[in-house]
This record gives structure tokens, sequence and C-alpha cells, in this order.
């Protein structure tokens, strides 16, 4: 998959070592194509952001040269050839790029270098090309099972996640339901049993938010985070009896650890955590070095978020919250954790622990405040800035 970024960044995804599903050449060298394209993305920031055009349009089709199947470098093309005033020639590199799947429309249609090239028809093909391969982003979950006592809608916004919304049928403007933001682990979307929640989140005025198209084989990375915090959930702000200010995030495994990424990073205000199966590391600090090193809380006023914790004795992640508990609880995090005798890594949502969990979410729902005067929606025209994704470098797998 692919998706445009600002400045460099169009190239730096570039980096991604094979085009979904083409098969590598004979003696291709991965390590030395990353390397390049590394190179490469490098001498294209410097390029493009002293003005020199010309030259960001060279290292982009170097870029082309080492990769002629991957849908970015066009894109990072076109952007050079639209400040170079070469307009037919952009909207050829564009076209190029949605011929190689590029699915991010939203990108293309706000990217502000191509302003000029919006006039022509030929963009408008551009752009349903690419939104064609967007609907096709990823394997869909299950079919959405009629739920007592929920009514639920299906949203995909231009430049989002194709997600479902289940939420109480007399949720309204006067009565809003916060959101419970599920995030799946990797390998399995997990939809049918997180929708099972749904009635009991809406008793305690929650809305249940499920992502239900994704390379469910990959956990979270920046992209996918960016799609739906910045792009899904102001989409969501349109409906009525929804309160998108400070959802409660839900992660099993994979989808833990970017729950607990995301809090440790301050990338947003939520309200609460409900975390299972996750290992509490510093995902930065493993990717950069290797190395497992406990996380961190955030700076007040995140620290304050309340954690529900699940994790099987037997479970890899146990010994890590051992570490990272004294420290959590002398920041004042309030952390509540069980560990489970017996059990390993898997769900662990069930019998005395599902009643505890009811527990846990009635009171954090209660502390949650309720919307107020600074929530009221922004003027027409301005821009929504919510819950940015953690600025992760490149579009390789984090989580």
């Amino acid at each position: 998959m692919h998706s445009l970024k600002s400045g460099c960044a169009v190239l730096a995804a570039a980096c991604c070592i094979a085009c979904a599903g083409a098969e590598p050449a004979p003696g291709f060298d991965p390590e030395r194509v990353r390397n390049a394209q590394q190179e490469i993305a490098r001498r294209f920031q410097t390029a493009f952001e002293s003005g020199d055009f010309r030259a960001a349009e060279s290292y982009a089709r170097q870029a082309i040269a080492l990769q002629p199947d991957l849908a970015v470098p066009y894109c990072a093309l076109a952007r050079a050839r639209a400040r170079m005033g070469l307009p037919a020639a952009a909207l050829e590199a564009l076209a190029q790029a949605a011929a190689r799947g590029f699915d991010d429309p939203y990108a293309l249609r706000h990217d502000p270098h191509f302003a000029a090239l919006r006039e022509d028809p030929r963009f408008a093909e551009v752009l349903k090309a690419v939104r064609a391969s967007e609907e096709r982003r990823g394997e869909p979950a299950p079919a959405a099972a009629r739920i007592a006592g929920v009514r639920t809608q299906e949203f995909f916004p231009e430049g989002g996640l194709r997600v479902r919304l289940h939420l109480h049928p007399e949720a309204a403007p006067g009565k809003p339901q916060r959101l419970v933001i599920w995030l799946h682990p990797t390998g399995e979307s997990m939809v049918e049993r997180i929708e099972a929640f749904a009635p009991m989140l809406a008793k305690y005025n929650l809305a249940l938010l499920v992502p239900v198209q994704l390379d469910w084989t990959q956990g979270w990375n920046g992209e996918d985070l960016q799609r739906l915090f910045e792009r899904t959930l102001p989409a969501l702000a349109e409906v009525r009896g929804v309160d998108i200010t400070r959802p409660i995030l839900w992660g099993h495994s994979a989808g833990g650890q970017a729950a607990l990424a995301l809090w440790s990073d301050a990338a947003g205000p939520y309200g609460a955590l409900i975390v299972s199966a996750a290992r509490p590391a510093d995902m930065r600090i493993w990717h950069a070095k290797g190395e497992i090193a406990p996380l961190a809380p955030p700076a007040e006023p995140h620290r304050g978020t309340p954690i529900f914790v699940l994790v099987g004795e037997g479970d890899d992640c146990a010994p890590l919250w051992a570490d990272v508990l004294p420290a959590w609880k002398r920041a004042y995090v309030p952390v509540e954790f069980t560990q489970v005798s017996g059990r390993g890594h898997e769900w662990l949502f069930e019998g005395a622990r599902l009643e505890a969990f009811e527990r846990w979410l009635g009171a954090a729902a209660m502390r949650i405040r309720m919307p107020t005067a600074a929530d009221a929606p922004l003027p027409e025209g301005e821009e929504p800035k919510l819950m940015p994704s953690p600025g992760l470098p490149s579009p390789e797998r984090p989580y």
C-alpha cells in the first residue's frame, strides 16, 4: 500500500522494499535497495526544500529506476514536475502512480503542490482511479451481524479507513456517546469478538468504532493511524449523538502496543486505555536499537488517563509489566493491572475478569469529563487537529 506524504517523506516512503504482490527480480538485494532509496530520499528532500525542483525530479527518476513497480516515487516525480511548471508531465506521473496502486485520494486532493492541476479533467480521472484503489485496500472483515440494543452504521471517508460504528439507538446531540476505538492485533481482525461488547459499552454511554477493512496480517503503522485519527474521526464528528473528543483506545496484542505508544507519545487526549496481551515497551527504542526498554508515562495531563490491563502469566509480555508498574504508580498513573495464572498470549475477557472489567469501565466512563464549550465544532473551513499520528518515520509496521 502507498500513501502520499509531504516534503521528502513522499519519496522516503519508497524505502518500502517490495511493491505488494510483486516478485523480486533475480539478484534483488533488499538491503542495497533500501540503503540506496534512503540516500535518494535524503537528496530529494534537500533539493525539494531548497527549491531545486529539477534536481528533485532527477532523484525521483532514480528512485523509479530502482523500483519501477512502486507508486510513491511517481508521486514524488509528479510533485517536482508540478513545481517546475510542467502540468502535463506531472499528470502523467500521477497516472503512473494510480496504475501502480496508489490509494490515497485525500492526499492528492489536499497537497498544495498539486493546486494548479486540479482544474484539469485528467486530475479528476486520476482521483477516480486512486479512490477505486483505496476502496480495494486491505481485506474486508466479516459482515456486520445484527446486534440487539445498538444501531450500526458504516463509513468510509476519503483518505480514511472503512469503519463500523455501533451506538445506542437513543444517542443524540443532547446525550452524545463517547467513542471506544478498537485496535486489532497482528494476524486477525477480531471484529466479531469485539462487536459482541457493543451492548455493554452502550450501557455506559459509549459507542464502539471498529475498522473493518485493513491488512489484518500486519500490525498498526503511522499511515493507518493517521487515516484513522486524522481523517476518519473528523468525518464522524458529523454523526448525531457521537462525541469524538477523548476517545477510549482498546487494543489487543499489537493493537494494545499501538494504544500504549499513542498514550506515551501524548499524541492526543484519550479518555482511557484498555490493553491486553501487550508489552509496555518503548517501540521507538526497539526500532532504533533493537532493545526492549520500559515505556515511560507521558507528561501531565496525559499520565492521568485510566488504564485497564489484562496479561497472561505465561505471556512473554508479562515480565516487562513487573518492571514498569512501580514507576507508573509513582507517577500516579491510574492503572488496574491483572495477571492471569496459567494463561498465555490470549484473549482474557471472560468470567470474573469480565465482571471486573465492566466495573472498571463504568467507573472510567463516569470519570471522563463530558463535552464542554471548548469542544464546540470548529468554524467552517478550519482543519481539525485532533490526535496526530505518532510521526513514524517510514511505512514499515512498528507495532
